[in-house]
């Protein structure tokens, strides 16, 4: 079979990845030709479209996930030049869909609206599966882009507005003497969310973000 980096150049170059989020039958996502992503289980085209927010399979986090395996194949393999030709592309798609998709919901800071993550039952604002990804996404290309001698081959276009969602974005949430959220005001555990998947854990392992 294909290797991770070939399937995901192959469906993105083809356009699969985009046409996922334009074509997903969400009115407002038809301008969203800057983002990438897709729903649910999908084959080795990775043609899934994107649920509406709040569906019960609006998962909008899995792309970037497999995008942080690109990374880390990147990194590990010492193949450097992989991170401009397969990751940048890549992270500045789906990055792209959260900048259009966050929202301030009342609050100084921006909001990711009801998506699903794995192993719950329910939908909710804030999942700690998409705040983590997304940090994660925003600090690997405002590094990669900043460093002087990175070629990003056109990619680095979104510093700015990147820039504004990573100041703006909220943190992820915990609750005292449980530790991490599924969601804004949801702890693990929960009814909805008495799951053990690893995406729970996402910050502390392999995104490092907390200890």
């Amino acid at each position: 079979g294909e290797s991770l980096l070939a399937v995901l150049k192959r469906s993105r170059l083809e356009g699969f990845l985009t046409d996922n989020v334009v074509k997903s039958g969400i009115p407002a996502y038809r301008n969203f030709t800057d983002s990438m992503g897709y729903g649910g289980a999908a084959g080795n085209r990775l043609l899934s479209p994107m649920a509406p927010l709040g569906s019960n399979i609006a998962e909008y986090a899995n792309l970037l996930w497999v995008t942080n395996n690109v990374w880390l194949q990147c990194v590990h393999g010492g193949n450097f030049s992989c991170m401009a030709t397969d990751l940048l592309p890549l992270l500045r798609g789906c990055l792209s869909l959260y900048d259009h998709i966050a929202v301030y919901n009342g609050t100084n800071e921006l909001h990711i609206g009801k998506t699903r993550a794995p192993d719950c039952t329910t939908t909710g604002w804030d999942s700690t599966y998409d705040l983590s990804l997304v940090h994660w996404g925003l600090d690997t290309y405002l590094k990669l882009c900043d460093t002087p001698a990175f070629d990003g081959n056109g990619q680095c276009d979104k510093v700015s507005a990147f820039r504004k969602l990573q100041d703006k974005l909220s943190p992820v949430h915990s609750t005292p003497g449980s530790g991490l959220n599924a969601y804004f005001d949801v702890p693990y555990g929960s009814k909805a969310c008495g799951g053990q998947d690893v995406t729970h854990m996402l910050p502390v392992y392999p995104l490092r973000q907390i200890t």
